[in-house]
């Protein structure tokens, strides 16, 4: 009731919750980063980007990469359902036409020799002391979970998904 009071959706609004102690966190090797939180399927769309909500040990981050590689994946799985053809990445632009975008809550947490954080008023930003380590592990637990929940995951997981940060397929 209280997600639906602050994005103003009703109770259609479904985000699925991660499961504590994922098994990527736990094969992660140096078992310094792990996320909680949930998100909503390719098949539950929302028609506003205003809906992600990232946040780092707990500190609510400002819109960067982690933003875009979250609203990437879920636009690969928007081509799967709206039946356009997959040419490679999806850009924010082409999401937008379409009117679907997710809704998230999720919270890395990470050793703080990782991240170095600006936390001033005027900023939240964080830079990762390895963007492309972080944001391969993170698509790979949001691909590994999607996947399980949505079709339309599954189906962009099974072309080996390969990035400019890793490998999400597999």
């Amino acid at each position: 009731e209280r997600l639906s009071q602050v994005t103003g959706h009703s109770s259609e609004l479904r985000l699925l919750a991660l499961p504590a102690d994922n098994e990527d966190s736990r094969r992660n090797v140096l078992q310094d980063l792990d996320l909680e939180g949930a998100i909503s399927l390719p098949e539950d769309p929302l028609p506003s980007p205003d809906y992600v909500f990232i946040f780092v040990n707990g500190r609510s981050i400002d819109p960067g990469p982690i933003h875009d590689l979250v609203r990437s994946l879920w636009g690969r799985c928007q081509d799967v359902l709206t039946g356009r053809t997959f040419r490679g990445p999806v850009s924010i632009e082409n999401v937008s036409a379409g009117d679907c975008w997710p809704a998230c809550c999720l919270n890395i947490r990470c050793h703080p020799s990782l991240v170095d954080a600006n936390f001033s008023p005027g900023s939240r930003r964080v830079e990762f002391t390895n963007w492309p380590r972080v944001l391969a592990w993170l698509q790979n637990v949001l691909w590994r979970f999607l996947s399980q929940h949505s079709a339309a995951a599954a189906a962009v997981s099974d072309r080996k998904l390969s990035t400019p940060w890793g490998d999400a397929g597999g």
